[in-house]
């Protein structure tokens, strides 16, 4: 069966109107993940489903990334101020406050990120399971997450108060905001 009409059969299954919404983009999109001509059709979840382990693996760097900005432009610059942008005591505080446990959240998905990697290597180019990896980060996660979601209204809280009151806060956040 020629590619189109591999096409044109996805599409026969859907309702008129449904298939009328949507954009030419997402109908293209949905084609290709299920009639792919260099995937055997039984192939279809598997190859869906290492599309899904790709991105997750992606994402998960680019998580870490922006843990890694967090530290580098806001809580390594707050530290290294000369002079002290909060009063004398008060940084330390302030920064377990608003940040509380971020680098240990980011050490959790490094090493995360680190087994998934490995299963890349070992399994690659395919990746055939990683409910397991996130099983063992699971035990890890319950420990480090619940910690910082619930401290997330504290962090608001603090961080609000502290642009109101202190001048010297909003400034270095406003130089912060344009070099980042």
């Amino acid at each position: 069966m020629p590619i189109e009409d591999k096409k044109d059969s996805w599409t026969k299954d859907i309702d008129k109107d449904v298939l009328a919404a949507l954009p030419q983009t997402e109908i293209e999109r949905q084609s290709s993940v299920s009639f792919s001509p260099f995937i055997p059709t039984g192939e279809i979840l598997t190859h869906s489903f290492i599309r899904i382990i790709y991105q997750l693996i992606a994402k998960e760097k680019q998580y870490i990334q922006d843990l890694d900005t967090i530290e580098s432009v806001f809580v390594k610059p707050l530290r290294a101020a000369k002079p002290s942008i909060f009063p004398e005591g008060e940084l330390e505080e302030f920064v377990d406050d608003v940040f509380g446990n971020i680098l240990d959240l980011r050490e959790c998905n490094r090493r995360l990120l680190e087994v998934l990697y490995v299963r890349q290597r070992e399994q690659g180019p395919i990746i055939q399971r990683i409910g397991d990896i996130f099983l063992g980060a699971a035990v890890e996660f319950r420990l480090a997450y619940p910690a910082c979601i619930g401290h997330h209204m504290v962090a608001e809280r603090r961080l609000n108060e502290e642009k109101e009151k202190n001048s010297n806060f909003r400034f270095f956040l406003e130089v912060r905001s344009t070099t980042s």
